[in-house]
């Protein structure tokens, strides 16, 4: 029997290793403590004044705040520190949050927190991404511990206010989650205002296709704060890694970025956040988000202004979706004879929805834009009805009993049409008029899209670190290994082996070492000693994984993600495989001989996936 699975394979070979993590930030503002005389009255509140909706931008110079409140952006995060950025902003009307610094002097704290720009102070940017200090590996680079040692500290302070946290882009992306779900809720413990960032068209693969991550990392953050804590969402809106953008990666448009703002209030957030940041080259600022995106900017944010009454003090409720495919969520709020209906596509594709509306509000609802809408109609519950015709990433908005201007035209920004270039032509009349040749590059995924039929072993080969059984001369080799950098082979060649036994899945392999005396094993993170490391697409789909590592000296290390009702990856914290290992030496390298069960890998006994 053959039997067809995907996985990738590299090889690592010890070597210093820089994770390059981008800092994107946080927003917060809650009423400050009115008997701390060194906090002055903010020149603006948006979250104690509910007129305003809460939009920020992330580490913005204050002489830019002129611009970006003409956009609607009334908070500025991480841009200054000291007392005149934040006297800078408030000329503009808007206002700021500032690092908390413990060895910061009382007479400089006191001079920031009497500005009437100032909103409160924050914590350093990412505290759950992972780092590497001193050879030893941590899921997060500051504890939740620390956090809250800093946030006492601040309260206990003559300049206590509301403390903010930003945290990172694993809340929705399970692949780039190293924090354990269990410490999520002490993390938002350390602060009054939560935030996250996650931006799938600039950085997410096939990220064009995933703008539900923004909404995922709200669900999951609201579950991890509660149902009272502001919580916010910082958003794209440039061209983030601008000439060394990864295929694929894009500025959102205009109807992708609409979709991002309305899915993550949907699904639970408080407010909203622009990071306003191109590199490679450098720019920032308006400059740096493309124009099309500037007026969609400023018409949502007014928007959001002219609703947020509704928005942040209305009864906000789910409503049931039936959809022919993909996924639509929608929302209903309600405050005294006002309502507003939200709708968003949150996929590529073009779909029909259903929407069940209460009786009482059906025939009331009027659209605000231009979103193709039948009903009400009555299906076989007799329950009403509006049947929506949704566009790729389409927002539609309806409202009743609200008789203010609120937005002269909202309607559907349509996605650009890409430019066709004219065909060359097919045949050269002579030598001169040949093209030239073409020049490629070839790089070496690092997450390989390898397919090979695996054999069934007649026996088990006995695992005792030599590789002489004659049960491996019946399996299949493989050969699509990579180097730590993902970029091309390793240095040293490694050769491998798989094979299946009853329910269980063998690999052998050998890796070159001329110098066995220099084989690395006393880093804490597994992936830096010689190992081999093994990753395991069960699904197909690039979205979960289980991850092995065995090191040299037969040391095991593993995670596995499964999809959630995303289709995102979710970290299965409680996994533990049954795996068999035993490492071995010989003249022109080591070895490793190793067996796991196909169901803790999720793959059922036939090949398929579990």
């Amino acid at each position: 029997m053959h039997t067809t699975w995907v996985f990738a394979i590299s090889v690592r070979r010890p070597i210093l290793a820089f994770l390059l993590l981008l800092l994107l930030g946080p927003v917060g503002s809650v009423a400050a403590d009115s008997t701390a005389r060194s906090v002055a009255r903010p020149v603006v509140n948006p979250l104690d004044d509910t007129s305003l909706y809460p939009i920020a931008v992330w580490a913005m110079p204050a002489r830019t705040a002129p611009a970006f409140a003409a956009m609607g952006v009334n908070i500025f995060v991480a841009g200054g520190d000291d007392a005149g950025w934040c006297d800078t902003l408030a000329a503009s009307g808007v206002a700021g949050y500032v690092h908390w610094r413990s060895n910061r002097p009382s007479p400089e704290a006191e001079l920031i927190a009497r500005s009437p720009g100032f909103l409160g102070w924050m914590h350093g940017d990412e505290p759950d991404n992972p780092e590497v200090i001193d050879d030893l590996f941590f899921d997060t680079r500051r504890p939740p511990q620390a956090l809250q040692q800093a946030y006492a500290e601040m309260q206990a302070s003559s300049t206590p206010a509301p403390m903010y946290l930003n945290l990172g882009q694993g809340l929705a992306n399970g692949l780039a989650q190293s924090t354990p779900d269990s410490l999520y809720a002490a993390f938002c413990n350390t602060a009054d205002i939560v935030c996250y960032d996650v931006y799938p068209t600039l950085t997410q693969e096939n990220g064009v296709e995933r703008l539900h991550l923004t909404a995922r990392g709200v669900e999951r953050l609201r579950a991890f704060a509660g149902p009272d804590k502001p919580l916010w969402i910082w958003l794209e809106c440039t061209s983030l890694n601008g000439s060394g953008s990864r295929r694929g990666n894009r500025a959102p448009h205009a109807h992708e970025l609409r979709a991002e703002v309305w899915m993550s209030i949907l699904h639970g957030a408080d407010g909203i956040g622009y990071f306003a940041h191109q590199f490679n080259p450098y720019r920032g600022g308006p400059a740096a988000i493309p124009p099309a995106l500037q007026v969609e900017m400023t018409r949502t944010n007014r928007l959001l202004h002219a609703l947020s009454p509704l928005l942040r003090t209305g009864t906000r409720q789910r409503l049931a979706v039936d959809t022919r495919q993909g996924q639509v969520s929608a929302a209903l709020w309600q405050l005294a004879d006002q309502s507003l209906l939200v709708a968003v596509n949150m996929g590529s594709q073009a779909t029909h929805a259903r929407l069940t509306v209460p009786s009482a509000l059906v025939e009331s609802l009027e659209p605000l834009n231009d979103a193709p809408t039948r009903g009400p109609v009555h299906g076989s519950t007799g329950a009403p009805s509006l049947l929506l015709a949704l566009r790729p990433y389409e927002v539609a908005v309806f409202t009743a009993g609200i008789e203010r201007n609120l937005s002269a035209d909202y309607s559907y920004p349509e996605p650009p049409v890409a430019a066709r270039s004219s065909p060359s032509p097919l045949v050269a009349h002579s030598i001169d008029a040949l093209p030239a040749q073409r020049q490629r590059q070839i790089i070496w995924s690092r997450t390989q899209h390898t397919r090979l039929l695996v054999p069934t072993l007649s026996a088990a080969p006995q695992l005792d670190g030599h590789l002489d059984d004659a049960a491996w001369r019946q399996s299949a080799p493989l050969t699509s290994w990579t180097n730590v950098a993902g970029e091309g082979a390793p240095e040293l060649s490694t050769q491998g082996s798989i094979g299946v036994h009853g329910q269980r899945l063998y690999l052998a392999f050998h890796a070159e070492e001329p110098h066995l005396d220099s084989l690395v094993s006393h880093y804490e993170a597994m992936w830096r000693n010689d190992c081999i490391e093994l990753w395991f697409n069960p699904d197909n789909r690039r979205t979960s994984f289980a991850h092995i590592i065995i090191a040299a000296d037969g040391r095991i290390e593993t995670e596995r993600t499964v999809p959630d009702h995303w289709g995102e990856a979710w970290r299965d914290e409680s996994w533990a495989p049954q795996f068999l290992a035993r490492s071995g030496r010989d003249a022109s390298g080591w070895t490793l001989e190793m067996s796991v069960p196909l169901a803790d890998l999720g793959i059922d006994g036939d090949g398929s996936t579990g």
